[in-house]
């Protein structure tokens, strides 16, 4: 398995609490699994799934669109799609930084 999908994988497992036999390793598979959870939780918990994007800092705008009514995407697929697009952003910085300082090396501060 790739580290992104390990991430995202994790990523379900420990913050929205999906079962570990209930998710794949494959890409679409967890993405339809996180639509399910993030659905339950706008059903039952809406209050808890907002503190989650806020702490993953999803954009608040962006976040507020996707629960519009003029959102071309059902909001459970939209929020979904955002979660991953910010894990993506949040693996893409890590991985420039860890570049950033290997090139640089530990004396050079």
């Amino acid at each position: 398995m790739d580290s992104k999908l390990a991430i995202t994988r994790d990523l379900l497992l420990n913050t929205f609490e999906v079962e570990a036999e209930k998710i794949s390793e494959n890409p679409d598979e967890i993405f339809q699994q996180l639509t399910l959870q993030i659905a339950w939780m706008i059903e039952h918990k809406l209050d808890f799934l907002l503190s989650l994007l806020y702490r993953l800092d999803v954009s608040e705008e962006k976040i507020n669109f996707a629960l519009a009514p003029q959102s071309p995407l059902p909001a459970d697929q939209a929020l979904a799609l955002l979660i991953l697009e910010r894990q993506k952003q949040r693996m893409e910085t890590k991985e420039r930084y860890r570049q950033f300082t290997q090139s640089k090396g530990e004396n050079d501060w």
